[in-house]
């Protein structure tokens, strides 16, 4: 018979919570490092019981076979980049969240050769996520690229060799005065339209080339200060009115835009170091470089050759009212149209007066 104290004493000796838990489950924890996506979901499954987050970069290569991300929803923090590259089947970022960021940027974003990817806004719902680099590149059957996280001061963005690509929102900035290193749009073959950056005020370098059937380059709303801006390679562009606050570039590039018959309105412009128009077959008003509201621009270097609809009236314009050195050196005005193609009133003067007419909230505003 047992007695009491003897009871008491065996039941003290069982496991807490009955013998089949010997202890709680621990909470998941970042992974530490870089992580790949691996093949088997049951090691991805794995992976989500034991991690919340990744330290490193978070891989998701050929081996991720899913529609959308939905599978990595586990995932809230990655402190490395975040790789999306080569995947066979992938056609939404939807279900990635990223909400525990804690206002660290990811150091990149990489969309990279996906050949199956139609949609790249869905990172979009996690509003706090910034991107330190951006590269969207080579995903064939992209046609829209919108809703990207915004981006930092200082960073990089490519947007580049997406064959089908239609139209390009880019991302703006994380803050209303974002300052980006260099800018790069470039052999997307269908796309033809680009607007977006909105809070961009200032940039190392701004370069959109070989995009054969852009017809609307927009947006660089609050772009003032930019260290190179090239428009190169753009055939079809007809209407530009991208960066219209524009007051200071390093070098100014507009080459073999035959469709462009004017240059946009930059009456806020005062100093550019190096100006080079060449090989615009249509162009054949380049006021838009001289309607300051103050004085006229000074600038270092001039290069204005293969205009071939441009007069000889327009480039003594040019040369005249712009602020450029003694040395004759630093003007070269050659192989462009004759004095034939003027009239009593140029575009130059029509383009001028509206420049300095426009209404408040058109144009480039006060």
């Amino acid at each position: 018979m047992w007695t009491l104290p003897l009871l008491s004493t065996l039941l003290g000796l069982l496991p807490l919570g009955g013998a089949g838990t010997a202890h709680a489950a621990r909470a998941p924890v970042p992974f530490e490092g870089d992580f790949t996506v691996p093949v088997e979901q049951k090691d991805l499954d794995k992976f989500c019981k034991r991690h919340n987050g990744v330290t490193g970069d978070l891989i998701v290569g050929p081996d991720y076979v899913q529609r959308d991300l939905s599978a990595l929803s586990c995932i809230h923090r990655v402190g490395g980049r975040l790789v999306i590259k080569k995947t066979p089947a992938l056609e939404r970022l939807d279900g990635l969240v990223l909400d525990q960021m804690g206002g660290v940027p990811l150091k990149a974003l990489r969309i990279v050769d996906n050949q199956a990817l139609v949609d790249v806004s869905g990172l979009s719902g996690a509003p706090q996520l910034r991107v330190a680099r951006l590269v969207v590149q080579g995903n064939g059957r992209l046609q829209e690229v919108r809703g990207l996280p915004d981006v930092v001061s200082s960073s990089g963005i490519i947007i580049a060799d997406n064959v089908d690509l239609v139209e390009l929102e880019g991302p703006n900035g994380a803050r209303r005065s974002t300052r980006l290193g260099e800018v790069y749009i470039g052999n997307n073959p269908r796309l033809l339209r680009v607007a977006g950056f909105d809070w961009v005020v200032g940039a190392d370098a701004v370069s959109v080339k070989a995009n054969v059937r852009l017809r609307e380059l927009h947006g660089f709303a609050r772009l003032t200060d930019v260290g190179t801006f090239e428009v190169v390679g753009l055939p079809l562009l007809v209407d530009w009115r991208a960066a219209p606050l524009l007051t200071h570039m390093e070098r100014f590039e507009v080459r073999d835009c035959d469709g462009l018959e004017g240059l946009p309105g930059l009456p806020d412009l005062n100093r550019v170091r190096s100006i080079s128009l060449v090989d615009n077959i249509m162009l054949q008003s380049v006021a838009g470089l001289t309607v300051s509201r103050t004085s006229h621009p000074t600038v270092d270097e001039l290069v204005v050759t293969g205009n071939a609809n441009l007069s000889t009236r327009a480039t003594d314009q040019l040369v005249d009212r712009l602020h450029l050195p003694s040395d004759s050196n630093a003007v070269r005005v050659e192989g462009n149209g004759s004095a034939l193609g003027g009239t009593s009133e140029e575009p130059w003067d029509a383009q001028r007066a509206r420049e300095l007419q426009a209404p408040a909230g058109q144009g480039a505003g006060k």
